[in-house]
């Protein structure tokens, strides 16, 4: 019996999820052919977690490189790094010149997110260079007065503690508006020091401290035509650097992002059905502090950095409904991006405190880069049962620098010697066409197939272009000669939707040419260290398959899970590439009970992770672990208030001491240990 068999006369019930990223239309998740991730409203709720990377990892196909809590670069289906691109509300807020790094570093605080959506696969046809892998697309939450005809005002206040670095964070939230007009105004801040391992043991530098202030208001000329305001302030004071754990201090000081936003969405305009227009501004400010020792001489080294970066630019797209059966977006996007820096770097000799080197470089150069892009796509929808996606993308990116400055000064007993270099750089300009082709069709009205063929592509950043950095062994060296990344993507897929059955799966191949990585020379020197300069590998496959499913057992039970796997081979050297996630999945059950406005839950979960010996050559195998989590809560009214919230979680509960496979630089940070999370929120 299938299981169409098992739910027939069912009508489809939950993945009625809308989303934009896909279509940059509102689209239900089972309606798009694209294969979609969604965290909703409630899952970040009842999560509480810290980042957004904590609950994006616990989608299949989506995984996060970390070192501690706090740095988590996205990897979806094998791809990281900034081959998955990061937008909030759409815009390329977080992924600048310096997006390399950490496009996923706390810039915006959790409680301003609704909903979090993430595509899997090249997306580049919407959204340009790095959406090679992907694109998770934060959408924050928006007051919703302003249609109303009278005065509304709401008040809501949070409150997080987490046992296993004591940390504490608080929120307040006031809303309002009414007679065209509407506001949410934010106020947040968080306070952790480091976090205890599976062994009890401290892990050093995993601290961090920040507030935020956020403002979002809509003005409506009337119900077909608003503007929209938003400004964003986070300041983070220190937050520290896991991948330095015998370091006494390597910490971010000051690592600050402002962004202002003011966009316009109008209906129903002459030829167009809808048009939206933004115009968008920010600055990313980072400073770090920091003492190593040397394991090969008895020394130590102090550090100082400061990268500053600005990033403008341009967003437009509208439909036109050509006929009752077409469907046609178009587009453009600009954006200006900038940047300086400056770092110091001194080495002392232990037995004295004599220094005996100090070098002043630019880690990242004084750069420019100008993005532009236009777009278009056409849906068909044949019939009742066939939607049919054409897309296509035209892209243009110039990169500037200026030479880059080094000094060395090796103090000798017979003086200080100084040694100059200066770096000529030149500039680049790069230029792709991608396509899309999208099909669903709707087998049964639970059952939707989906086939999609699409080409992404990833222009060089800034750092692999031109940035020369400093490392323990090697001089991270860039290389204007790089080449664009392209890619082409198949994948095939199924959703099912049922009143007590959801799931999907999902098989795919990617085939990258020109993929950018660095390597290890160890003949060629620069400074007395090994150059490690950025390549292009002229052939690199990934495949793989994803699957979900939710199952009803009981009105107030549910069973869920999924599963992930993806390989990565470097075709031109018969090598496995570097930073692949092992075989991984979840497995669990929910139980929920609502009665009116009350609402209760719990859940129970388990994550489970394959061992990964299928590694790069320079990379380390990992050991396999599983890690268990209980989630609680209730919603409730009560009195003056018209919700409490509390939650009551319980993160790795049999306190596991392990480390991910995918990890930020050498150095493998172990995961935190058992954590309880104990929640209050208060709406009024």
């Amino acid at each position: 019996m299938i299981i169409a068999d098992v739910f027939a006369g069912e009508q489809a019930y939950v993945m009625d999820e809308m989303v934009v990223s896909a279509t940059k239309d509102e689209k239900k998740v089972f309606d798009v052919a694209a294969p979609m991730e969604v965290v909703t409203s409630g899952e970040i709720e009842k999560n509480t977690p810290t980042t957004p990377g904590q609950v994006l990892q616990r989608l299949p196909g989506v995984s996060m490189s970390t070192s501690g809590i706090w740095t988590t670069i996205p990897t979806v289906r094998g791809l990281g790094l900034s081959r998955t691109l990061v937008l909030i509300d759409g815009v390329r807020e977080s992924n600048n010149i310096w997006r390399q790094s950490d496009p996923m570093a706390p810039i915006i605080d959790m409680g301003e997110i609704e909903r979090i959506e993430v595509i899997k696969g090249p997306a580049s046809v919407l959204y340009g260079t790095d959406a090679l892998g992907g694109v998770i697309n934060i959408i924050t939450k928006k007051p919703s007065f302003a249609l109303k005809d009278e005065w509304t005002f709401s008040n809501s206040a949070e409150g997080l503690y987490s046992s296993v670095n004591e940390g504490w964070y608080g929120r307040y939230r006031l809303s309002g508006g009414g007679y065209g007009f509407d506001f949410m105004l934010s106020a947040a801040g968080r306070d952790n020091d480091n976090y205890e391992d599976g062994n009890r043991d401290d892990v050093n530098n995993s601290q961090f401290k920040n507030q935020s202030f956020d403002l979002k208001s809509h003005y409506y000329f009337n119900p077909d035509h608003f503007v929209t305001l938003t400004i964003r302030d986070n300041e983070i004071d220190d937050m520290g650097v896991t991948f330095k754990p015998d370091s006494p201090y390597f910490r971010y000081t000051e690592y600050d992002n402002q962004t202002y936003k003011l966009a316009y969405d109008g209906k129903n305009i002459g030829f167009f059905d809808s048009i939206h227009f933004d115009a968008f501004h920010t600055e990313q400010e980072r400073r770090v502090e920091g003492k190593a020792f040397s394991d090969a001489k008895p020394m130590y080294s102090l550090k100082t950095s400061h990268v500053n970066t600005h990033s403008s630019g341009v967003n437009m797209h509208n439909f036109i409904n050509i006929k009752g059966n077409q469907r046609l977006l178009t587009g453009f996007t600009y954006s200006h991006e900038t940047s300086n820096s400056d770092e110091t770097l001194k080495s002392f000799k232990i037995a004295n405190d004599a220094q005996a080197l100090n070098l002043d470089f630019e880690p990242i150069p004084d750069a420019e880069t100008d993005l532009y892009g236009i777009f278009a796509q056409d849906e068909i929808f044949i019939g009742d049962k066939t939607t049919l996606t054409l897309a296509v993308r035209y892209d243009h990116i110039e990169t500037s620098s200026k030479d880059l400055p080094f000094k060395v000064v090796k103090y000798t007993p017979g003086g200080p010697v100084e040694t100059l270099d200066n770096i000529e750089v030149s500039d680049e300009k790069f230029d792709a066409f991608t396509y899309n082709l999208g099909l669903l069709y709707a087998l049964t009205p639970n059952i939707h197939l989906t086939a999609n063929a699409n080409s992404g592509f990833r222009a060089p950043t800034i750092m692999e272009l031109y940035a020369i950095r400093w490392g323990a062994t090697t001089a991270y060296y860039g290389n204007p000669e790089l080449d664009p990344e392209q890619s082409y993507n198949f994948d095939l897929g199924v959703k099912l939707n049922y009143q007590r059955f959801r799931g999907m799966f999902n098989i795919y191949y990617n085939q990258v040419k020109d993929l950018i990585s660095a390597k290890i020379f160890p003949n060629d020197f620069w400074m007395g260290k090994k150059k490690e300069i950025y390549i292009n590998i002229a052939d690199a496959e990934l495949y793989g398959f994803e699957a979900s499913s939710e199952y009803d057992l009981l009105e107030w039970m549910t069973l869920f899970g999924n599963l992930a796997y993806v390989t990565g081979e470097d075709t031109e050297n018969d090598d496995y590439l570097i930073d692949i996630p092992p075989l991984n999945g979840l497995a669990g059950v929910r139980f929920h009970l609502e009665n009116g406005k009350k609402k209760y839950w719990l859940e129970l979960e388990a994550q489970i992770f394959d061992k990964q010996d299928h590694t790069a050559p320079w990379e380390d195998d990992t050991a396999g672990y599983s890690v268990f989590n209980i989630r609680s809560g209730m919603k409730l009214p009560a009195g003056y208030f018209e919700n409490i919230t509390l939650t009551l979680n319980v993160e790795n509960l049999f306190n596991k001491q392990y480390h991910e496979h995918l990890k930020v630089k050498d150095n493998h940070s172990p995961c935190p240990g058992l954590n309880i999370l104990a929640g209050l929120k208060i709406e009024f």
